[in-house]
């Protein structure tokens, strides 16, 4: 327990062990320590850093007053704090000759030990590689991208043990100030983990992080947006399109306006209901053709949202009805003959690695269910060019189908929206229950069996997803005709998605508006 030490206290103690014994007393100086013993009485500062104890022996009462040892004790904390170096005897024979304990010629050259820590840039390739190793692509995408942003530059070649939650917190202001609210939220979560994984126990002798000390760092609270009419509005994601706005994508996905690969795609977001990196990266291998019944798509747990991360590995089994099935028999086609075949990509691959001698035990890995037979995987939905120079071709961007959405004249739908639209207006109007909408959205990750029975059912057509989806599938198709027949020309829609797209780059529209759009977006529409 910390004592205030005073000249009569450390007097008292002398006598008492006079004849033997000895006593330390902890002062209210963080680290500063007296012991007293038969030989008189001394000064000491203690600090534990990252497990290990550090010692200095400051010098003898009545030599160093009590104001002269709280006076380096407190320097010594405090360089130790602000991560400028560990205090060591260099040091304190400059603190001895501030105060005149010693000749300045002593002091010469005398600096602190450097505390051995990671600055930004290297705890940030460090924690990336880590994400990389652990999560998705995806989530490690998106950190890189925050982790590289300009919000975050002026910590380059900080320490980041020196990097306080204060000045994290001044950022998020910052960045919360000019509008972006959910982006001031997305650099919050981005940085938690990565200080929690700085903080470890492996790590944090090289960081020099104190634990714990981001937990608490969050993004200022949401702005209360009242509309012009006093509507209040709501964040992205929460719109739910009416029906006639469903059906109005799928009639300009047959209207012929867009790419193939972008109008079938487009048409399994809103048919099938699953989520927009499910659909840019299915692989046709996944497609188990039924014959009149349709097919069924098994998503691999790799593409299944945070599926792998809590040790799942069955696949989600979507049945597809005829009515969008034969809009995706026409893309496998076309997907196929646009890339290689089976025996160019075996001519043009790389030779085995040797197998290294020795026995080792490798991990196992659980065999996720689904239909890959073949050699060979290809793309549904290919991509036109590598991402990067030297990469190889895979699957169209993700972001592809969130702008080509946003450019559909009088749809204020976004891609994840379509998602609503399916969970509303199937309980709501087709009676469908919460449990059977979880079920289709991927919701119940994990709850449901892939046994021999589940899969013969979905084969027969009996398992409970199949009345769900082709009762979703005749509800769209029952609007579609009128949706038809009240889309302008071709030649109008081209122009109107050629505008959007062009407004849209040069962020005139709502569509790059950064601030969420308001409930009543109905009457945009109308003003439009």
């Amino acid at each position: 327990m910390a004592t205030d030490i005073t000249k009569f206290l450390i007097e008292s103690l002398i006598r008492e062990t006079a004849a033997g014994g000895r006593r330390e007393v902890i002062d209210r100086t963080q680290g500063l320590i007296l012991r007293v013993g038969a030989r008189g009485a001394a000064w000491t500062w203690k600090h534990v850093l990252n497990r290990k104890t550090l010692r200095l022996t400051i010098g003898p009462w009545p030599e160093w007053s009590i104001a002269e040892a709280r006076d380096v004790a407190a320097a010594a904390t405090s360089l130790l704090r602000a991560k400028r170096g560990i205090p060591n005897e260099a040091w304190l024979q400059a603190e001895r000759v501030r105060l005149g304990k010693a000749d300045a010629g002593a002091a010469e050259a005398a600096t602190p030990a450097t505390i051995r820590a990671w600055d930004f840039a290297t705890a940030r390739e460090h924690y990336l590689d880590w994400v990389k190793q652990k999560r998705a692509e995806a989530t490690w995408r998106d950190r890189r991208y925050i982790l590289h942003g300009p919000d975050l530059a002026p910590f380059e070649g900080r320490r980041v043990g020196t990097i306080t939650r204060q000045e994290f917190a001044g950022v998020l202001a910052r960045i919360h100030e000019r509008g972006a609210e959910r982006h001031a939220e997305h650099v919050a979560e981005t940085l938690r983990p990565m200080w929690t994984y700085l903080a470890d126990d492996s790590r944090i002798g090289e960081t020099g992080v104190e634990v714990g000390i981001m937990e608490r760092l969050k993004a200022p609270e949401r702005s209360r947006r009242v509309g012009a009419m006093g509507q209040i509005e709501i964040g992205r994601g929460q719109y739910v399109p009416p029906p006639e706005e469903l059906a109005r994508i799928v009639a300009i996905c047959d209207a012929g306006v867009m790419s193939d690969d972008m109008s079938v795609a487009i048409a399994m977001l809103v048919f099938l209901g699953q989520r927009r990196r499910m659909v840019a990266s299915a692989v046709i291998e996944d497609f188990e053709d039924l014959g009149e019944r349709g097919a069924l798509w098994w998503i691999p747990a790799a593409h299944r949202k945070t599926a792998l991360t809590r040790g799942l590995y069955s696949a989600h089994v979507v049945p597809v009805p005829p009515t969008i099935w034969a809009r995706i028999q026409p893309q496998i086609k076309s997907a196929l003959e646009r890339q290689p075949s089976d025996e160019e990509r075996d001519a043009n691959a790389p030779p085995p690695e040797p197998v290294k001698p020795g026995r080792g035990r490798h991990k196992r890995v659980p065999p996720q269910i689904g239909v890959r037979q073949s050699k060979h995987l290809h793309w549904l939905f290919p991509g036109a060019r590598p991402r990067k120079w030297g990469e190889e071709v895979t699957h169209i961007h993700v972001d592809d189908l969130t702008h080509r959405i946003r450019e559909l004249p009088d749809v204020l739908a976004s891609a994840h929206e379509l998602r609503n639209g399916f969970a509303t207006h199937g309980e709501a109007i087709l009676g469908f229950s919460r449990a059977q909408t979880r079920m289709i959205l991927d919701h119940s990750e994990g709850g449901e069996s892939q046994d021999v029975t589940a899969r013969y059912a979905l084969h027969r057509g009996m398992h409970a997803k199949w009345p769900i989806m082709q009762a979703w599938c005749e509800f769209l198709d029952a609007a579609l005709p009128k949706a038809k027949a009240e889309l302008p020309s071709e030649t109008d829609l081209r122009a109107l998605i050629k505008k959007a797209r062009a407004e849209a780059a040069t962020g005139k529209t709502p569509l790059a508006a950064p601030v969420p759009a308001p409930v009543a977006k109905k009457v945009r529409a109308k003003k439009a």
